[in-house]
């Protein structure tokens, strides 16, 4: 399963030419010039199942879809085509042309671009596969969804909210994630940790943040005084600590995240998304 799953991540990003060899055709997402005004054609959830085959153990038909932000974020997915179920996923960032689109994918800071344009009243995205010449067409579809009850994409929101306040240079501490569930406040510092990582950002590791706590007696449960929480990140030689909390319950929870300046104890960045 694990290899299908491999093998589809690398078919749905093939039109953006990851099966280009070639060395020097990744381009430079930082150096491409964004025009917004061409921002509102893309908003929303464009889907595709060209190339799509019946999975394994008999699974539906693997759909790839992808969902533009206006904001120049978004989600590339794999999913079932009868209950969304998701088989993969990555976050992105994307900067646009009057006929390019490139990509910035924040899980494993992949780049790459396709040509595009659209057909029958810009219900159809065609894509052209970057150096390969081959077409994908992505239809609108506001059907899918890959941020309604769903933590993960909570999370990956919020992380793309808060990385994009933090300097590369930044150590960063994750302090705390209060919740009256343990499990999910675990989840959440983890998968935080993970997508901070896999940007090169440098995180002091949890286990020396358990140490510090039990040396220094915090106490983090329920809601956390700012002063504790930076006292624990400078303990650990942070210059950043993200502190948050899960609220609500049932399908109408929040996940609440801030980043705060060690030295100047302010608010730098403040992320709310509900899942």
């Amino acid at each position: 399963m694990k290899k299908l799953i491999i093998f589809w991540a690398f078919l749905g990003l093939c039109f953006l030419g990851s099966c280009s060899s070639t060395p020097n055709s990744t381009p430079n997402f930082e150096k491409f010039v964004n025009h917004e005004e061409f921002y509102p054609k893309f908003i929303g959830n464009w889907i595709s199942n060209e190339g799509a085959e019946d999975g394994v153990e008999g699974a539906d038909i693997v759909y790839e879809t992808f969902e533009f932000r206006n904001d120049g974020t978004g989600f590339w997915m794999l999913l079932y085509a009868e209950n969304n179920n998701v088989k993969n996923r990555s976050v992105f960032r994307y900067k646009l042309s009057d006929f390019q689109i490139i990509f910035k994918f924040i899980d494993d800071d992949f780049i790459n671009m396709a040509n595009y344009y659209f057909l029958d009243n810009d219900t159809t995205l065609s894509t052209t596969k970057w150096l390969k010449g081959s077409n994908i067409n992505y239809y609108k579809n506001s059907l899918v969804r890959i941020d309604g009850n769903d933590i993960k994409a909570a999370i990956t929101n919020s992380f793309v909210e808060l990385q994009s306040v933090i300097n590369k240079e930044s150590k960063i501490a994750i302090v705390n994630v209060s919740s009256s569930d343990t499990e999910m406040s675990e989840f959440v510092a983890s998968e935080l940790e993970y997508l901070f990582v896999k940007t090169k950002f440098i995180i002091v590791d949890r286990a020396q943040l358990d140490l510090i706590r039990s040396e220094q007696h915090f106490q983090l449960s329920g809601e956390v005084d700012d002063n504790a929480i930076i006292s624990i990140g400078r303990f650990a030689g942070a210059n950043i600590v993200i502190t948050g909390n899960i609220s609500g319950s049932g399908s109408t929870r929040r996940l609440r995240l801030r980043a705060l300046n060690i030295e100047t104890a302010q608010v730098i960045g403040v992320a709310s998304e509900a899942f």
